[in-house]
């Protein structure tokens, strides 16, 4: 009977739709987990499950906005890239400008936190370009 109701009636589909293709990211106190809660609260309140929301601490919220990056020297070329989570926001907005590193790889922890000041006021890169978009497995058969 279980077996029969998973493969038969099974929600998860529906949820998982939901959770991944509506509500998105979650990121702790962030408007993706205040929407997801709230669905959670009203899907739980129509299957005839008391739900409520209850304060379990204090967080600070974030809210990815709209990222563009732009290398204006030794050329002009848009970059692909992301924030990190909780990065702070540019000051009012406006662009800014600043050196580039490349996050290096370190032996320890200590390693790296010798590092940071040498980072500090560096937008840091933690990836390389990709020179293309073949797989390695194409240039290792064919370069």
């Amino acid at each position: 009977r279980i077996w029969a109701i998973g493969t038969d009636s099974s929600q998860l589909p529906h949820l998982a739709e939901v959770l991944f293709d509506s509500l998105g990211p979650r990121l702790t106190a962030s408007p993706g987990m205040t929407a997801a809660q709230n669905w959670l609260i009203a899907t739980y309140n129509s299957w005839g499950i008391t739900a409520r929301k209850e304060q379990y601490g204090t967080w600070r919220g974030w809210r990815r906005g709209t990222t563009h990056i732009d290398l204006v020297a030794p050329r002009v070329r848009s970059l692909e890239g992301t924030v990190l989570a909780w990065s702070p926001p540019t000051p009012k907005g406006r662009p800014v400008r600043a050196p580039v590193t490349i996050l290096p790889d370190f032996a320890d922890s200590s390693a790296f936190v010798s590092w940071l000041p040498q980072a500090k006021g560096k937008f840091v890169l933690i990836s390389l370009a990709q020179p293309t978009c073949r797989p390695d497995d194409s240039w290792e058969k064919w370069a």
